[in-house]
């Protein structure tokens, strides 16, 4: 199946630092979060990468599509915005990820971010709320964590991929 503009991949990493600590956070396997550009690109930003659009390069991922699909003019938008953040991005957002801890080890509804820095699934919400698509309404812009990405209702899950690398 061939891979469009604004489908969403959903990584289950193996870095070890990192990847435990989402998991932690998250109770999920999925430790990272990305959104296609255009077949075999995606946008994405990772602990040791700013936002960039690059080749789609990891091993175990899940590709999901908006249930609903998108307009030709909701595709190009992504693509706009997509460039644009790339842009504007100065790294990757350590606050939010230690916000989202806290909130697990004190159960608290606070979230701390750095201006023009991002992690990779408020990058995928931040984008869809662009093209006026508010995947996981439960939480605020931004907020959100990959596997509430998975679970979201607006979302399906189209197949895994495992590369032998």
């Amino acid at each position: 199946m061939k891979l469009q503009t604004g489908d969403i991949v959903l990584v289950k990493g193996n870095t070890p630092i990192i990847s435990r600590l989402i998991n932690w956070i998250t109770g999920s396997d999925y430790t990272h979060a990305g959104i296609i550009v255009a077949d075999g690109l995606i946008l994405e930003i990772d602990i040791n990468k700013d936002l960039a659009i690059r080749p789609l390069k990891h091993e175990v991922y899940d590709i999901y599509r908006y249930t609903k699909g998108l307009t030709s003019e909701q595709r190009t938008k992504i693509i706009k915005q997509a460039i644009r953040r790339a842009k504007l991005n100065k790294g990757y957002d350590w606050i939010h990820i230690i916000s989202f801890a806290l909130q697990k080890i004190f159960r608290i509804s606070a979230t701390f971010e750095e201006v023009n820095k991002v992690v990779c699934s408020e990058i995928v919400d931040n984008i869809y709320n662009d093209i006026g698509i508010d995947l996981v309404p439960n939480c605020a812009d931004g907020d959100v964590t990959p596997e509430q990405l998975a679970t979201s209702p607006y979302l399906k899950k189209l197949f895994s991929c495992k590369q032998v690398a």
